[in-house]
């Protein structure tokens, strides 16, 4: 596995996936919306990850972060788009983590880093 960093165009490059998910936050609302973006297992293979390692850690600017078993990681999605529209600093641009099935605070805003253990 080398380490890698991407700009966005090489990220869209690998391929743009569209997912419906449902962003359920901590404050009490959830939103059902489509989201668009490069699949996390996409990314994963693209750094040539093993099947060794155990978890993927999900890394904001601002410190926050999300820890997932790769299989799951592997389901997940890097947004740059939601409801057809470019994704809003506001909700994490230039790149937010859509996680099917878990709760709005491991979806990760403004990523930094993806470093897998």
């Amino acid at each position: 596995m080398q380490p890698r960093r991407f700009a966005l165009a090489e990220l869209q490059a690998l391929g743009a996936h569209e997912t419906s998910a449902v962003l359920d936050c901590t404050s009490g609302w959830a939103l059902e919306t489509g989201w668009r973006g490069a699949p996390l297992s996409a990314i994963l293979d693209a750094c040539g990850v093993s099947p060794g390692p155990r978890e993927v850690i999900v890394r904001s600017v601002t410190g926050w972060s999300t820890t997932l078993p790769i299989e799951e990681a592997r389901s997940c999605l890097l947004a740059w788009e939601v409801a057809g529209q470019p994704l809003p600093v506001a909700n994490g641009a230039p790149l937010r983590l859509v996680a099917p099935d878990r709760r709005g605070l491991d979806w990760v805003k403004w990523i930094a880093e993806i470093r897998v253990t």
